[in-house]
């Protein structure tokens, strides 16, 4: 909006007033910046749209958070860090 483009807003809404419109949107994109954005463009987004799951940022937030504490399992180097802390003790 900052920049006058209103295409990226009008092909939103376009899709969206139609029934099934944020299916067709997830699919093909916004058709008024050339369909980017869609499935089409990038079919590996596939199993991320369809389960919901955002897998393909898992190993930045295990990057993010890799040193923390957590309630769950630890996998990795760091479940034989924590071995080799308990041995020590």
């Amino acid at each position: 909006m900052m920049s006058d483009d209103w295409s990226q807003l009008a092909g939103y809404t376009a899709w969206s007033m139609v029934p099934f419109g944020r299916i067709g949107y997830d699919i093909f994109g916004n058709p008024l910046r050339g369909g980017k954005g869609g499935l089409i463009e990038n079919p590996y987004r596939f199993v991320e749209k369809i389960s919901g799951i955002p897998y393909q940022q898992i190993p930045a937030q295990m990057k993010k958070y890799g040193d923390e504490p957590t309630l769950g399992p630890r996998f990795g180097k760091r479940k034989e860090k924590e071995v080799e802390e308990k041995e020590d003790e």
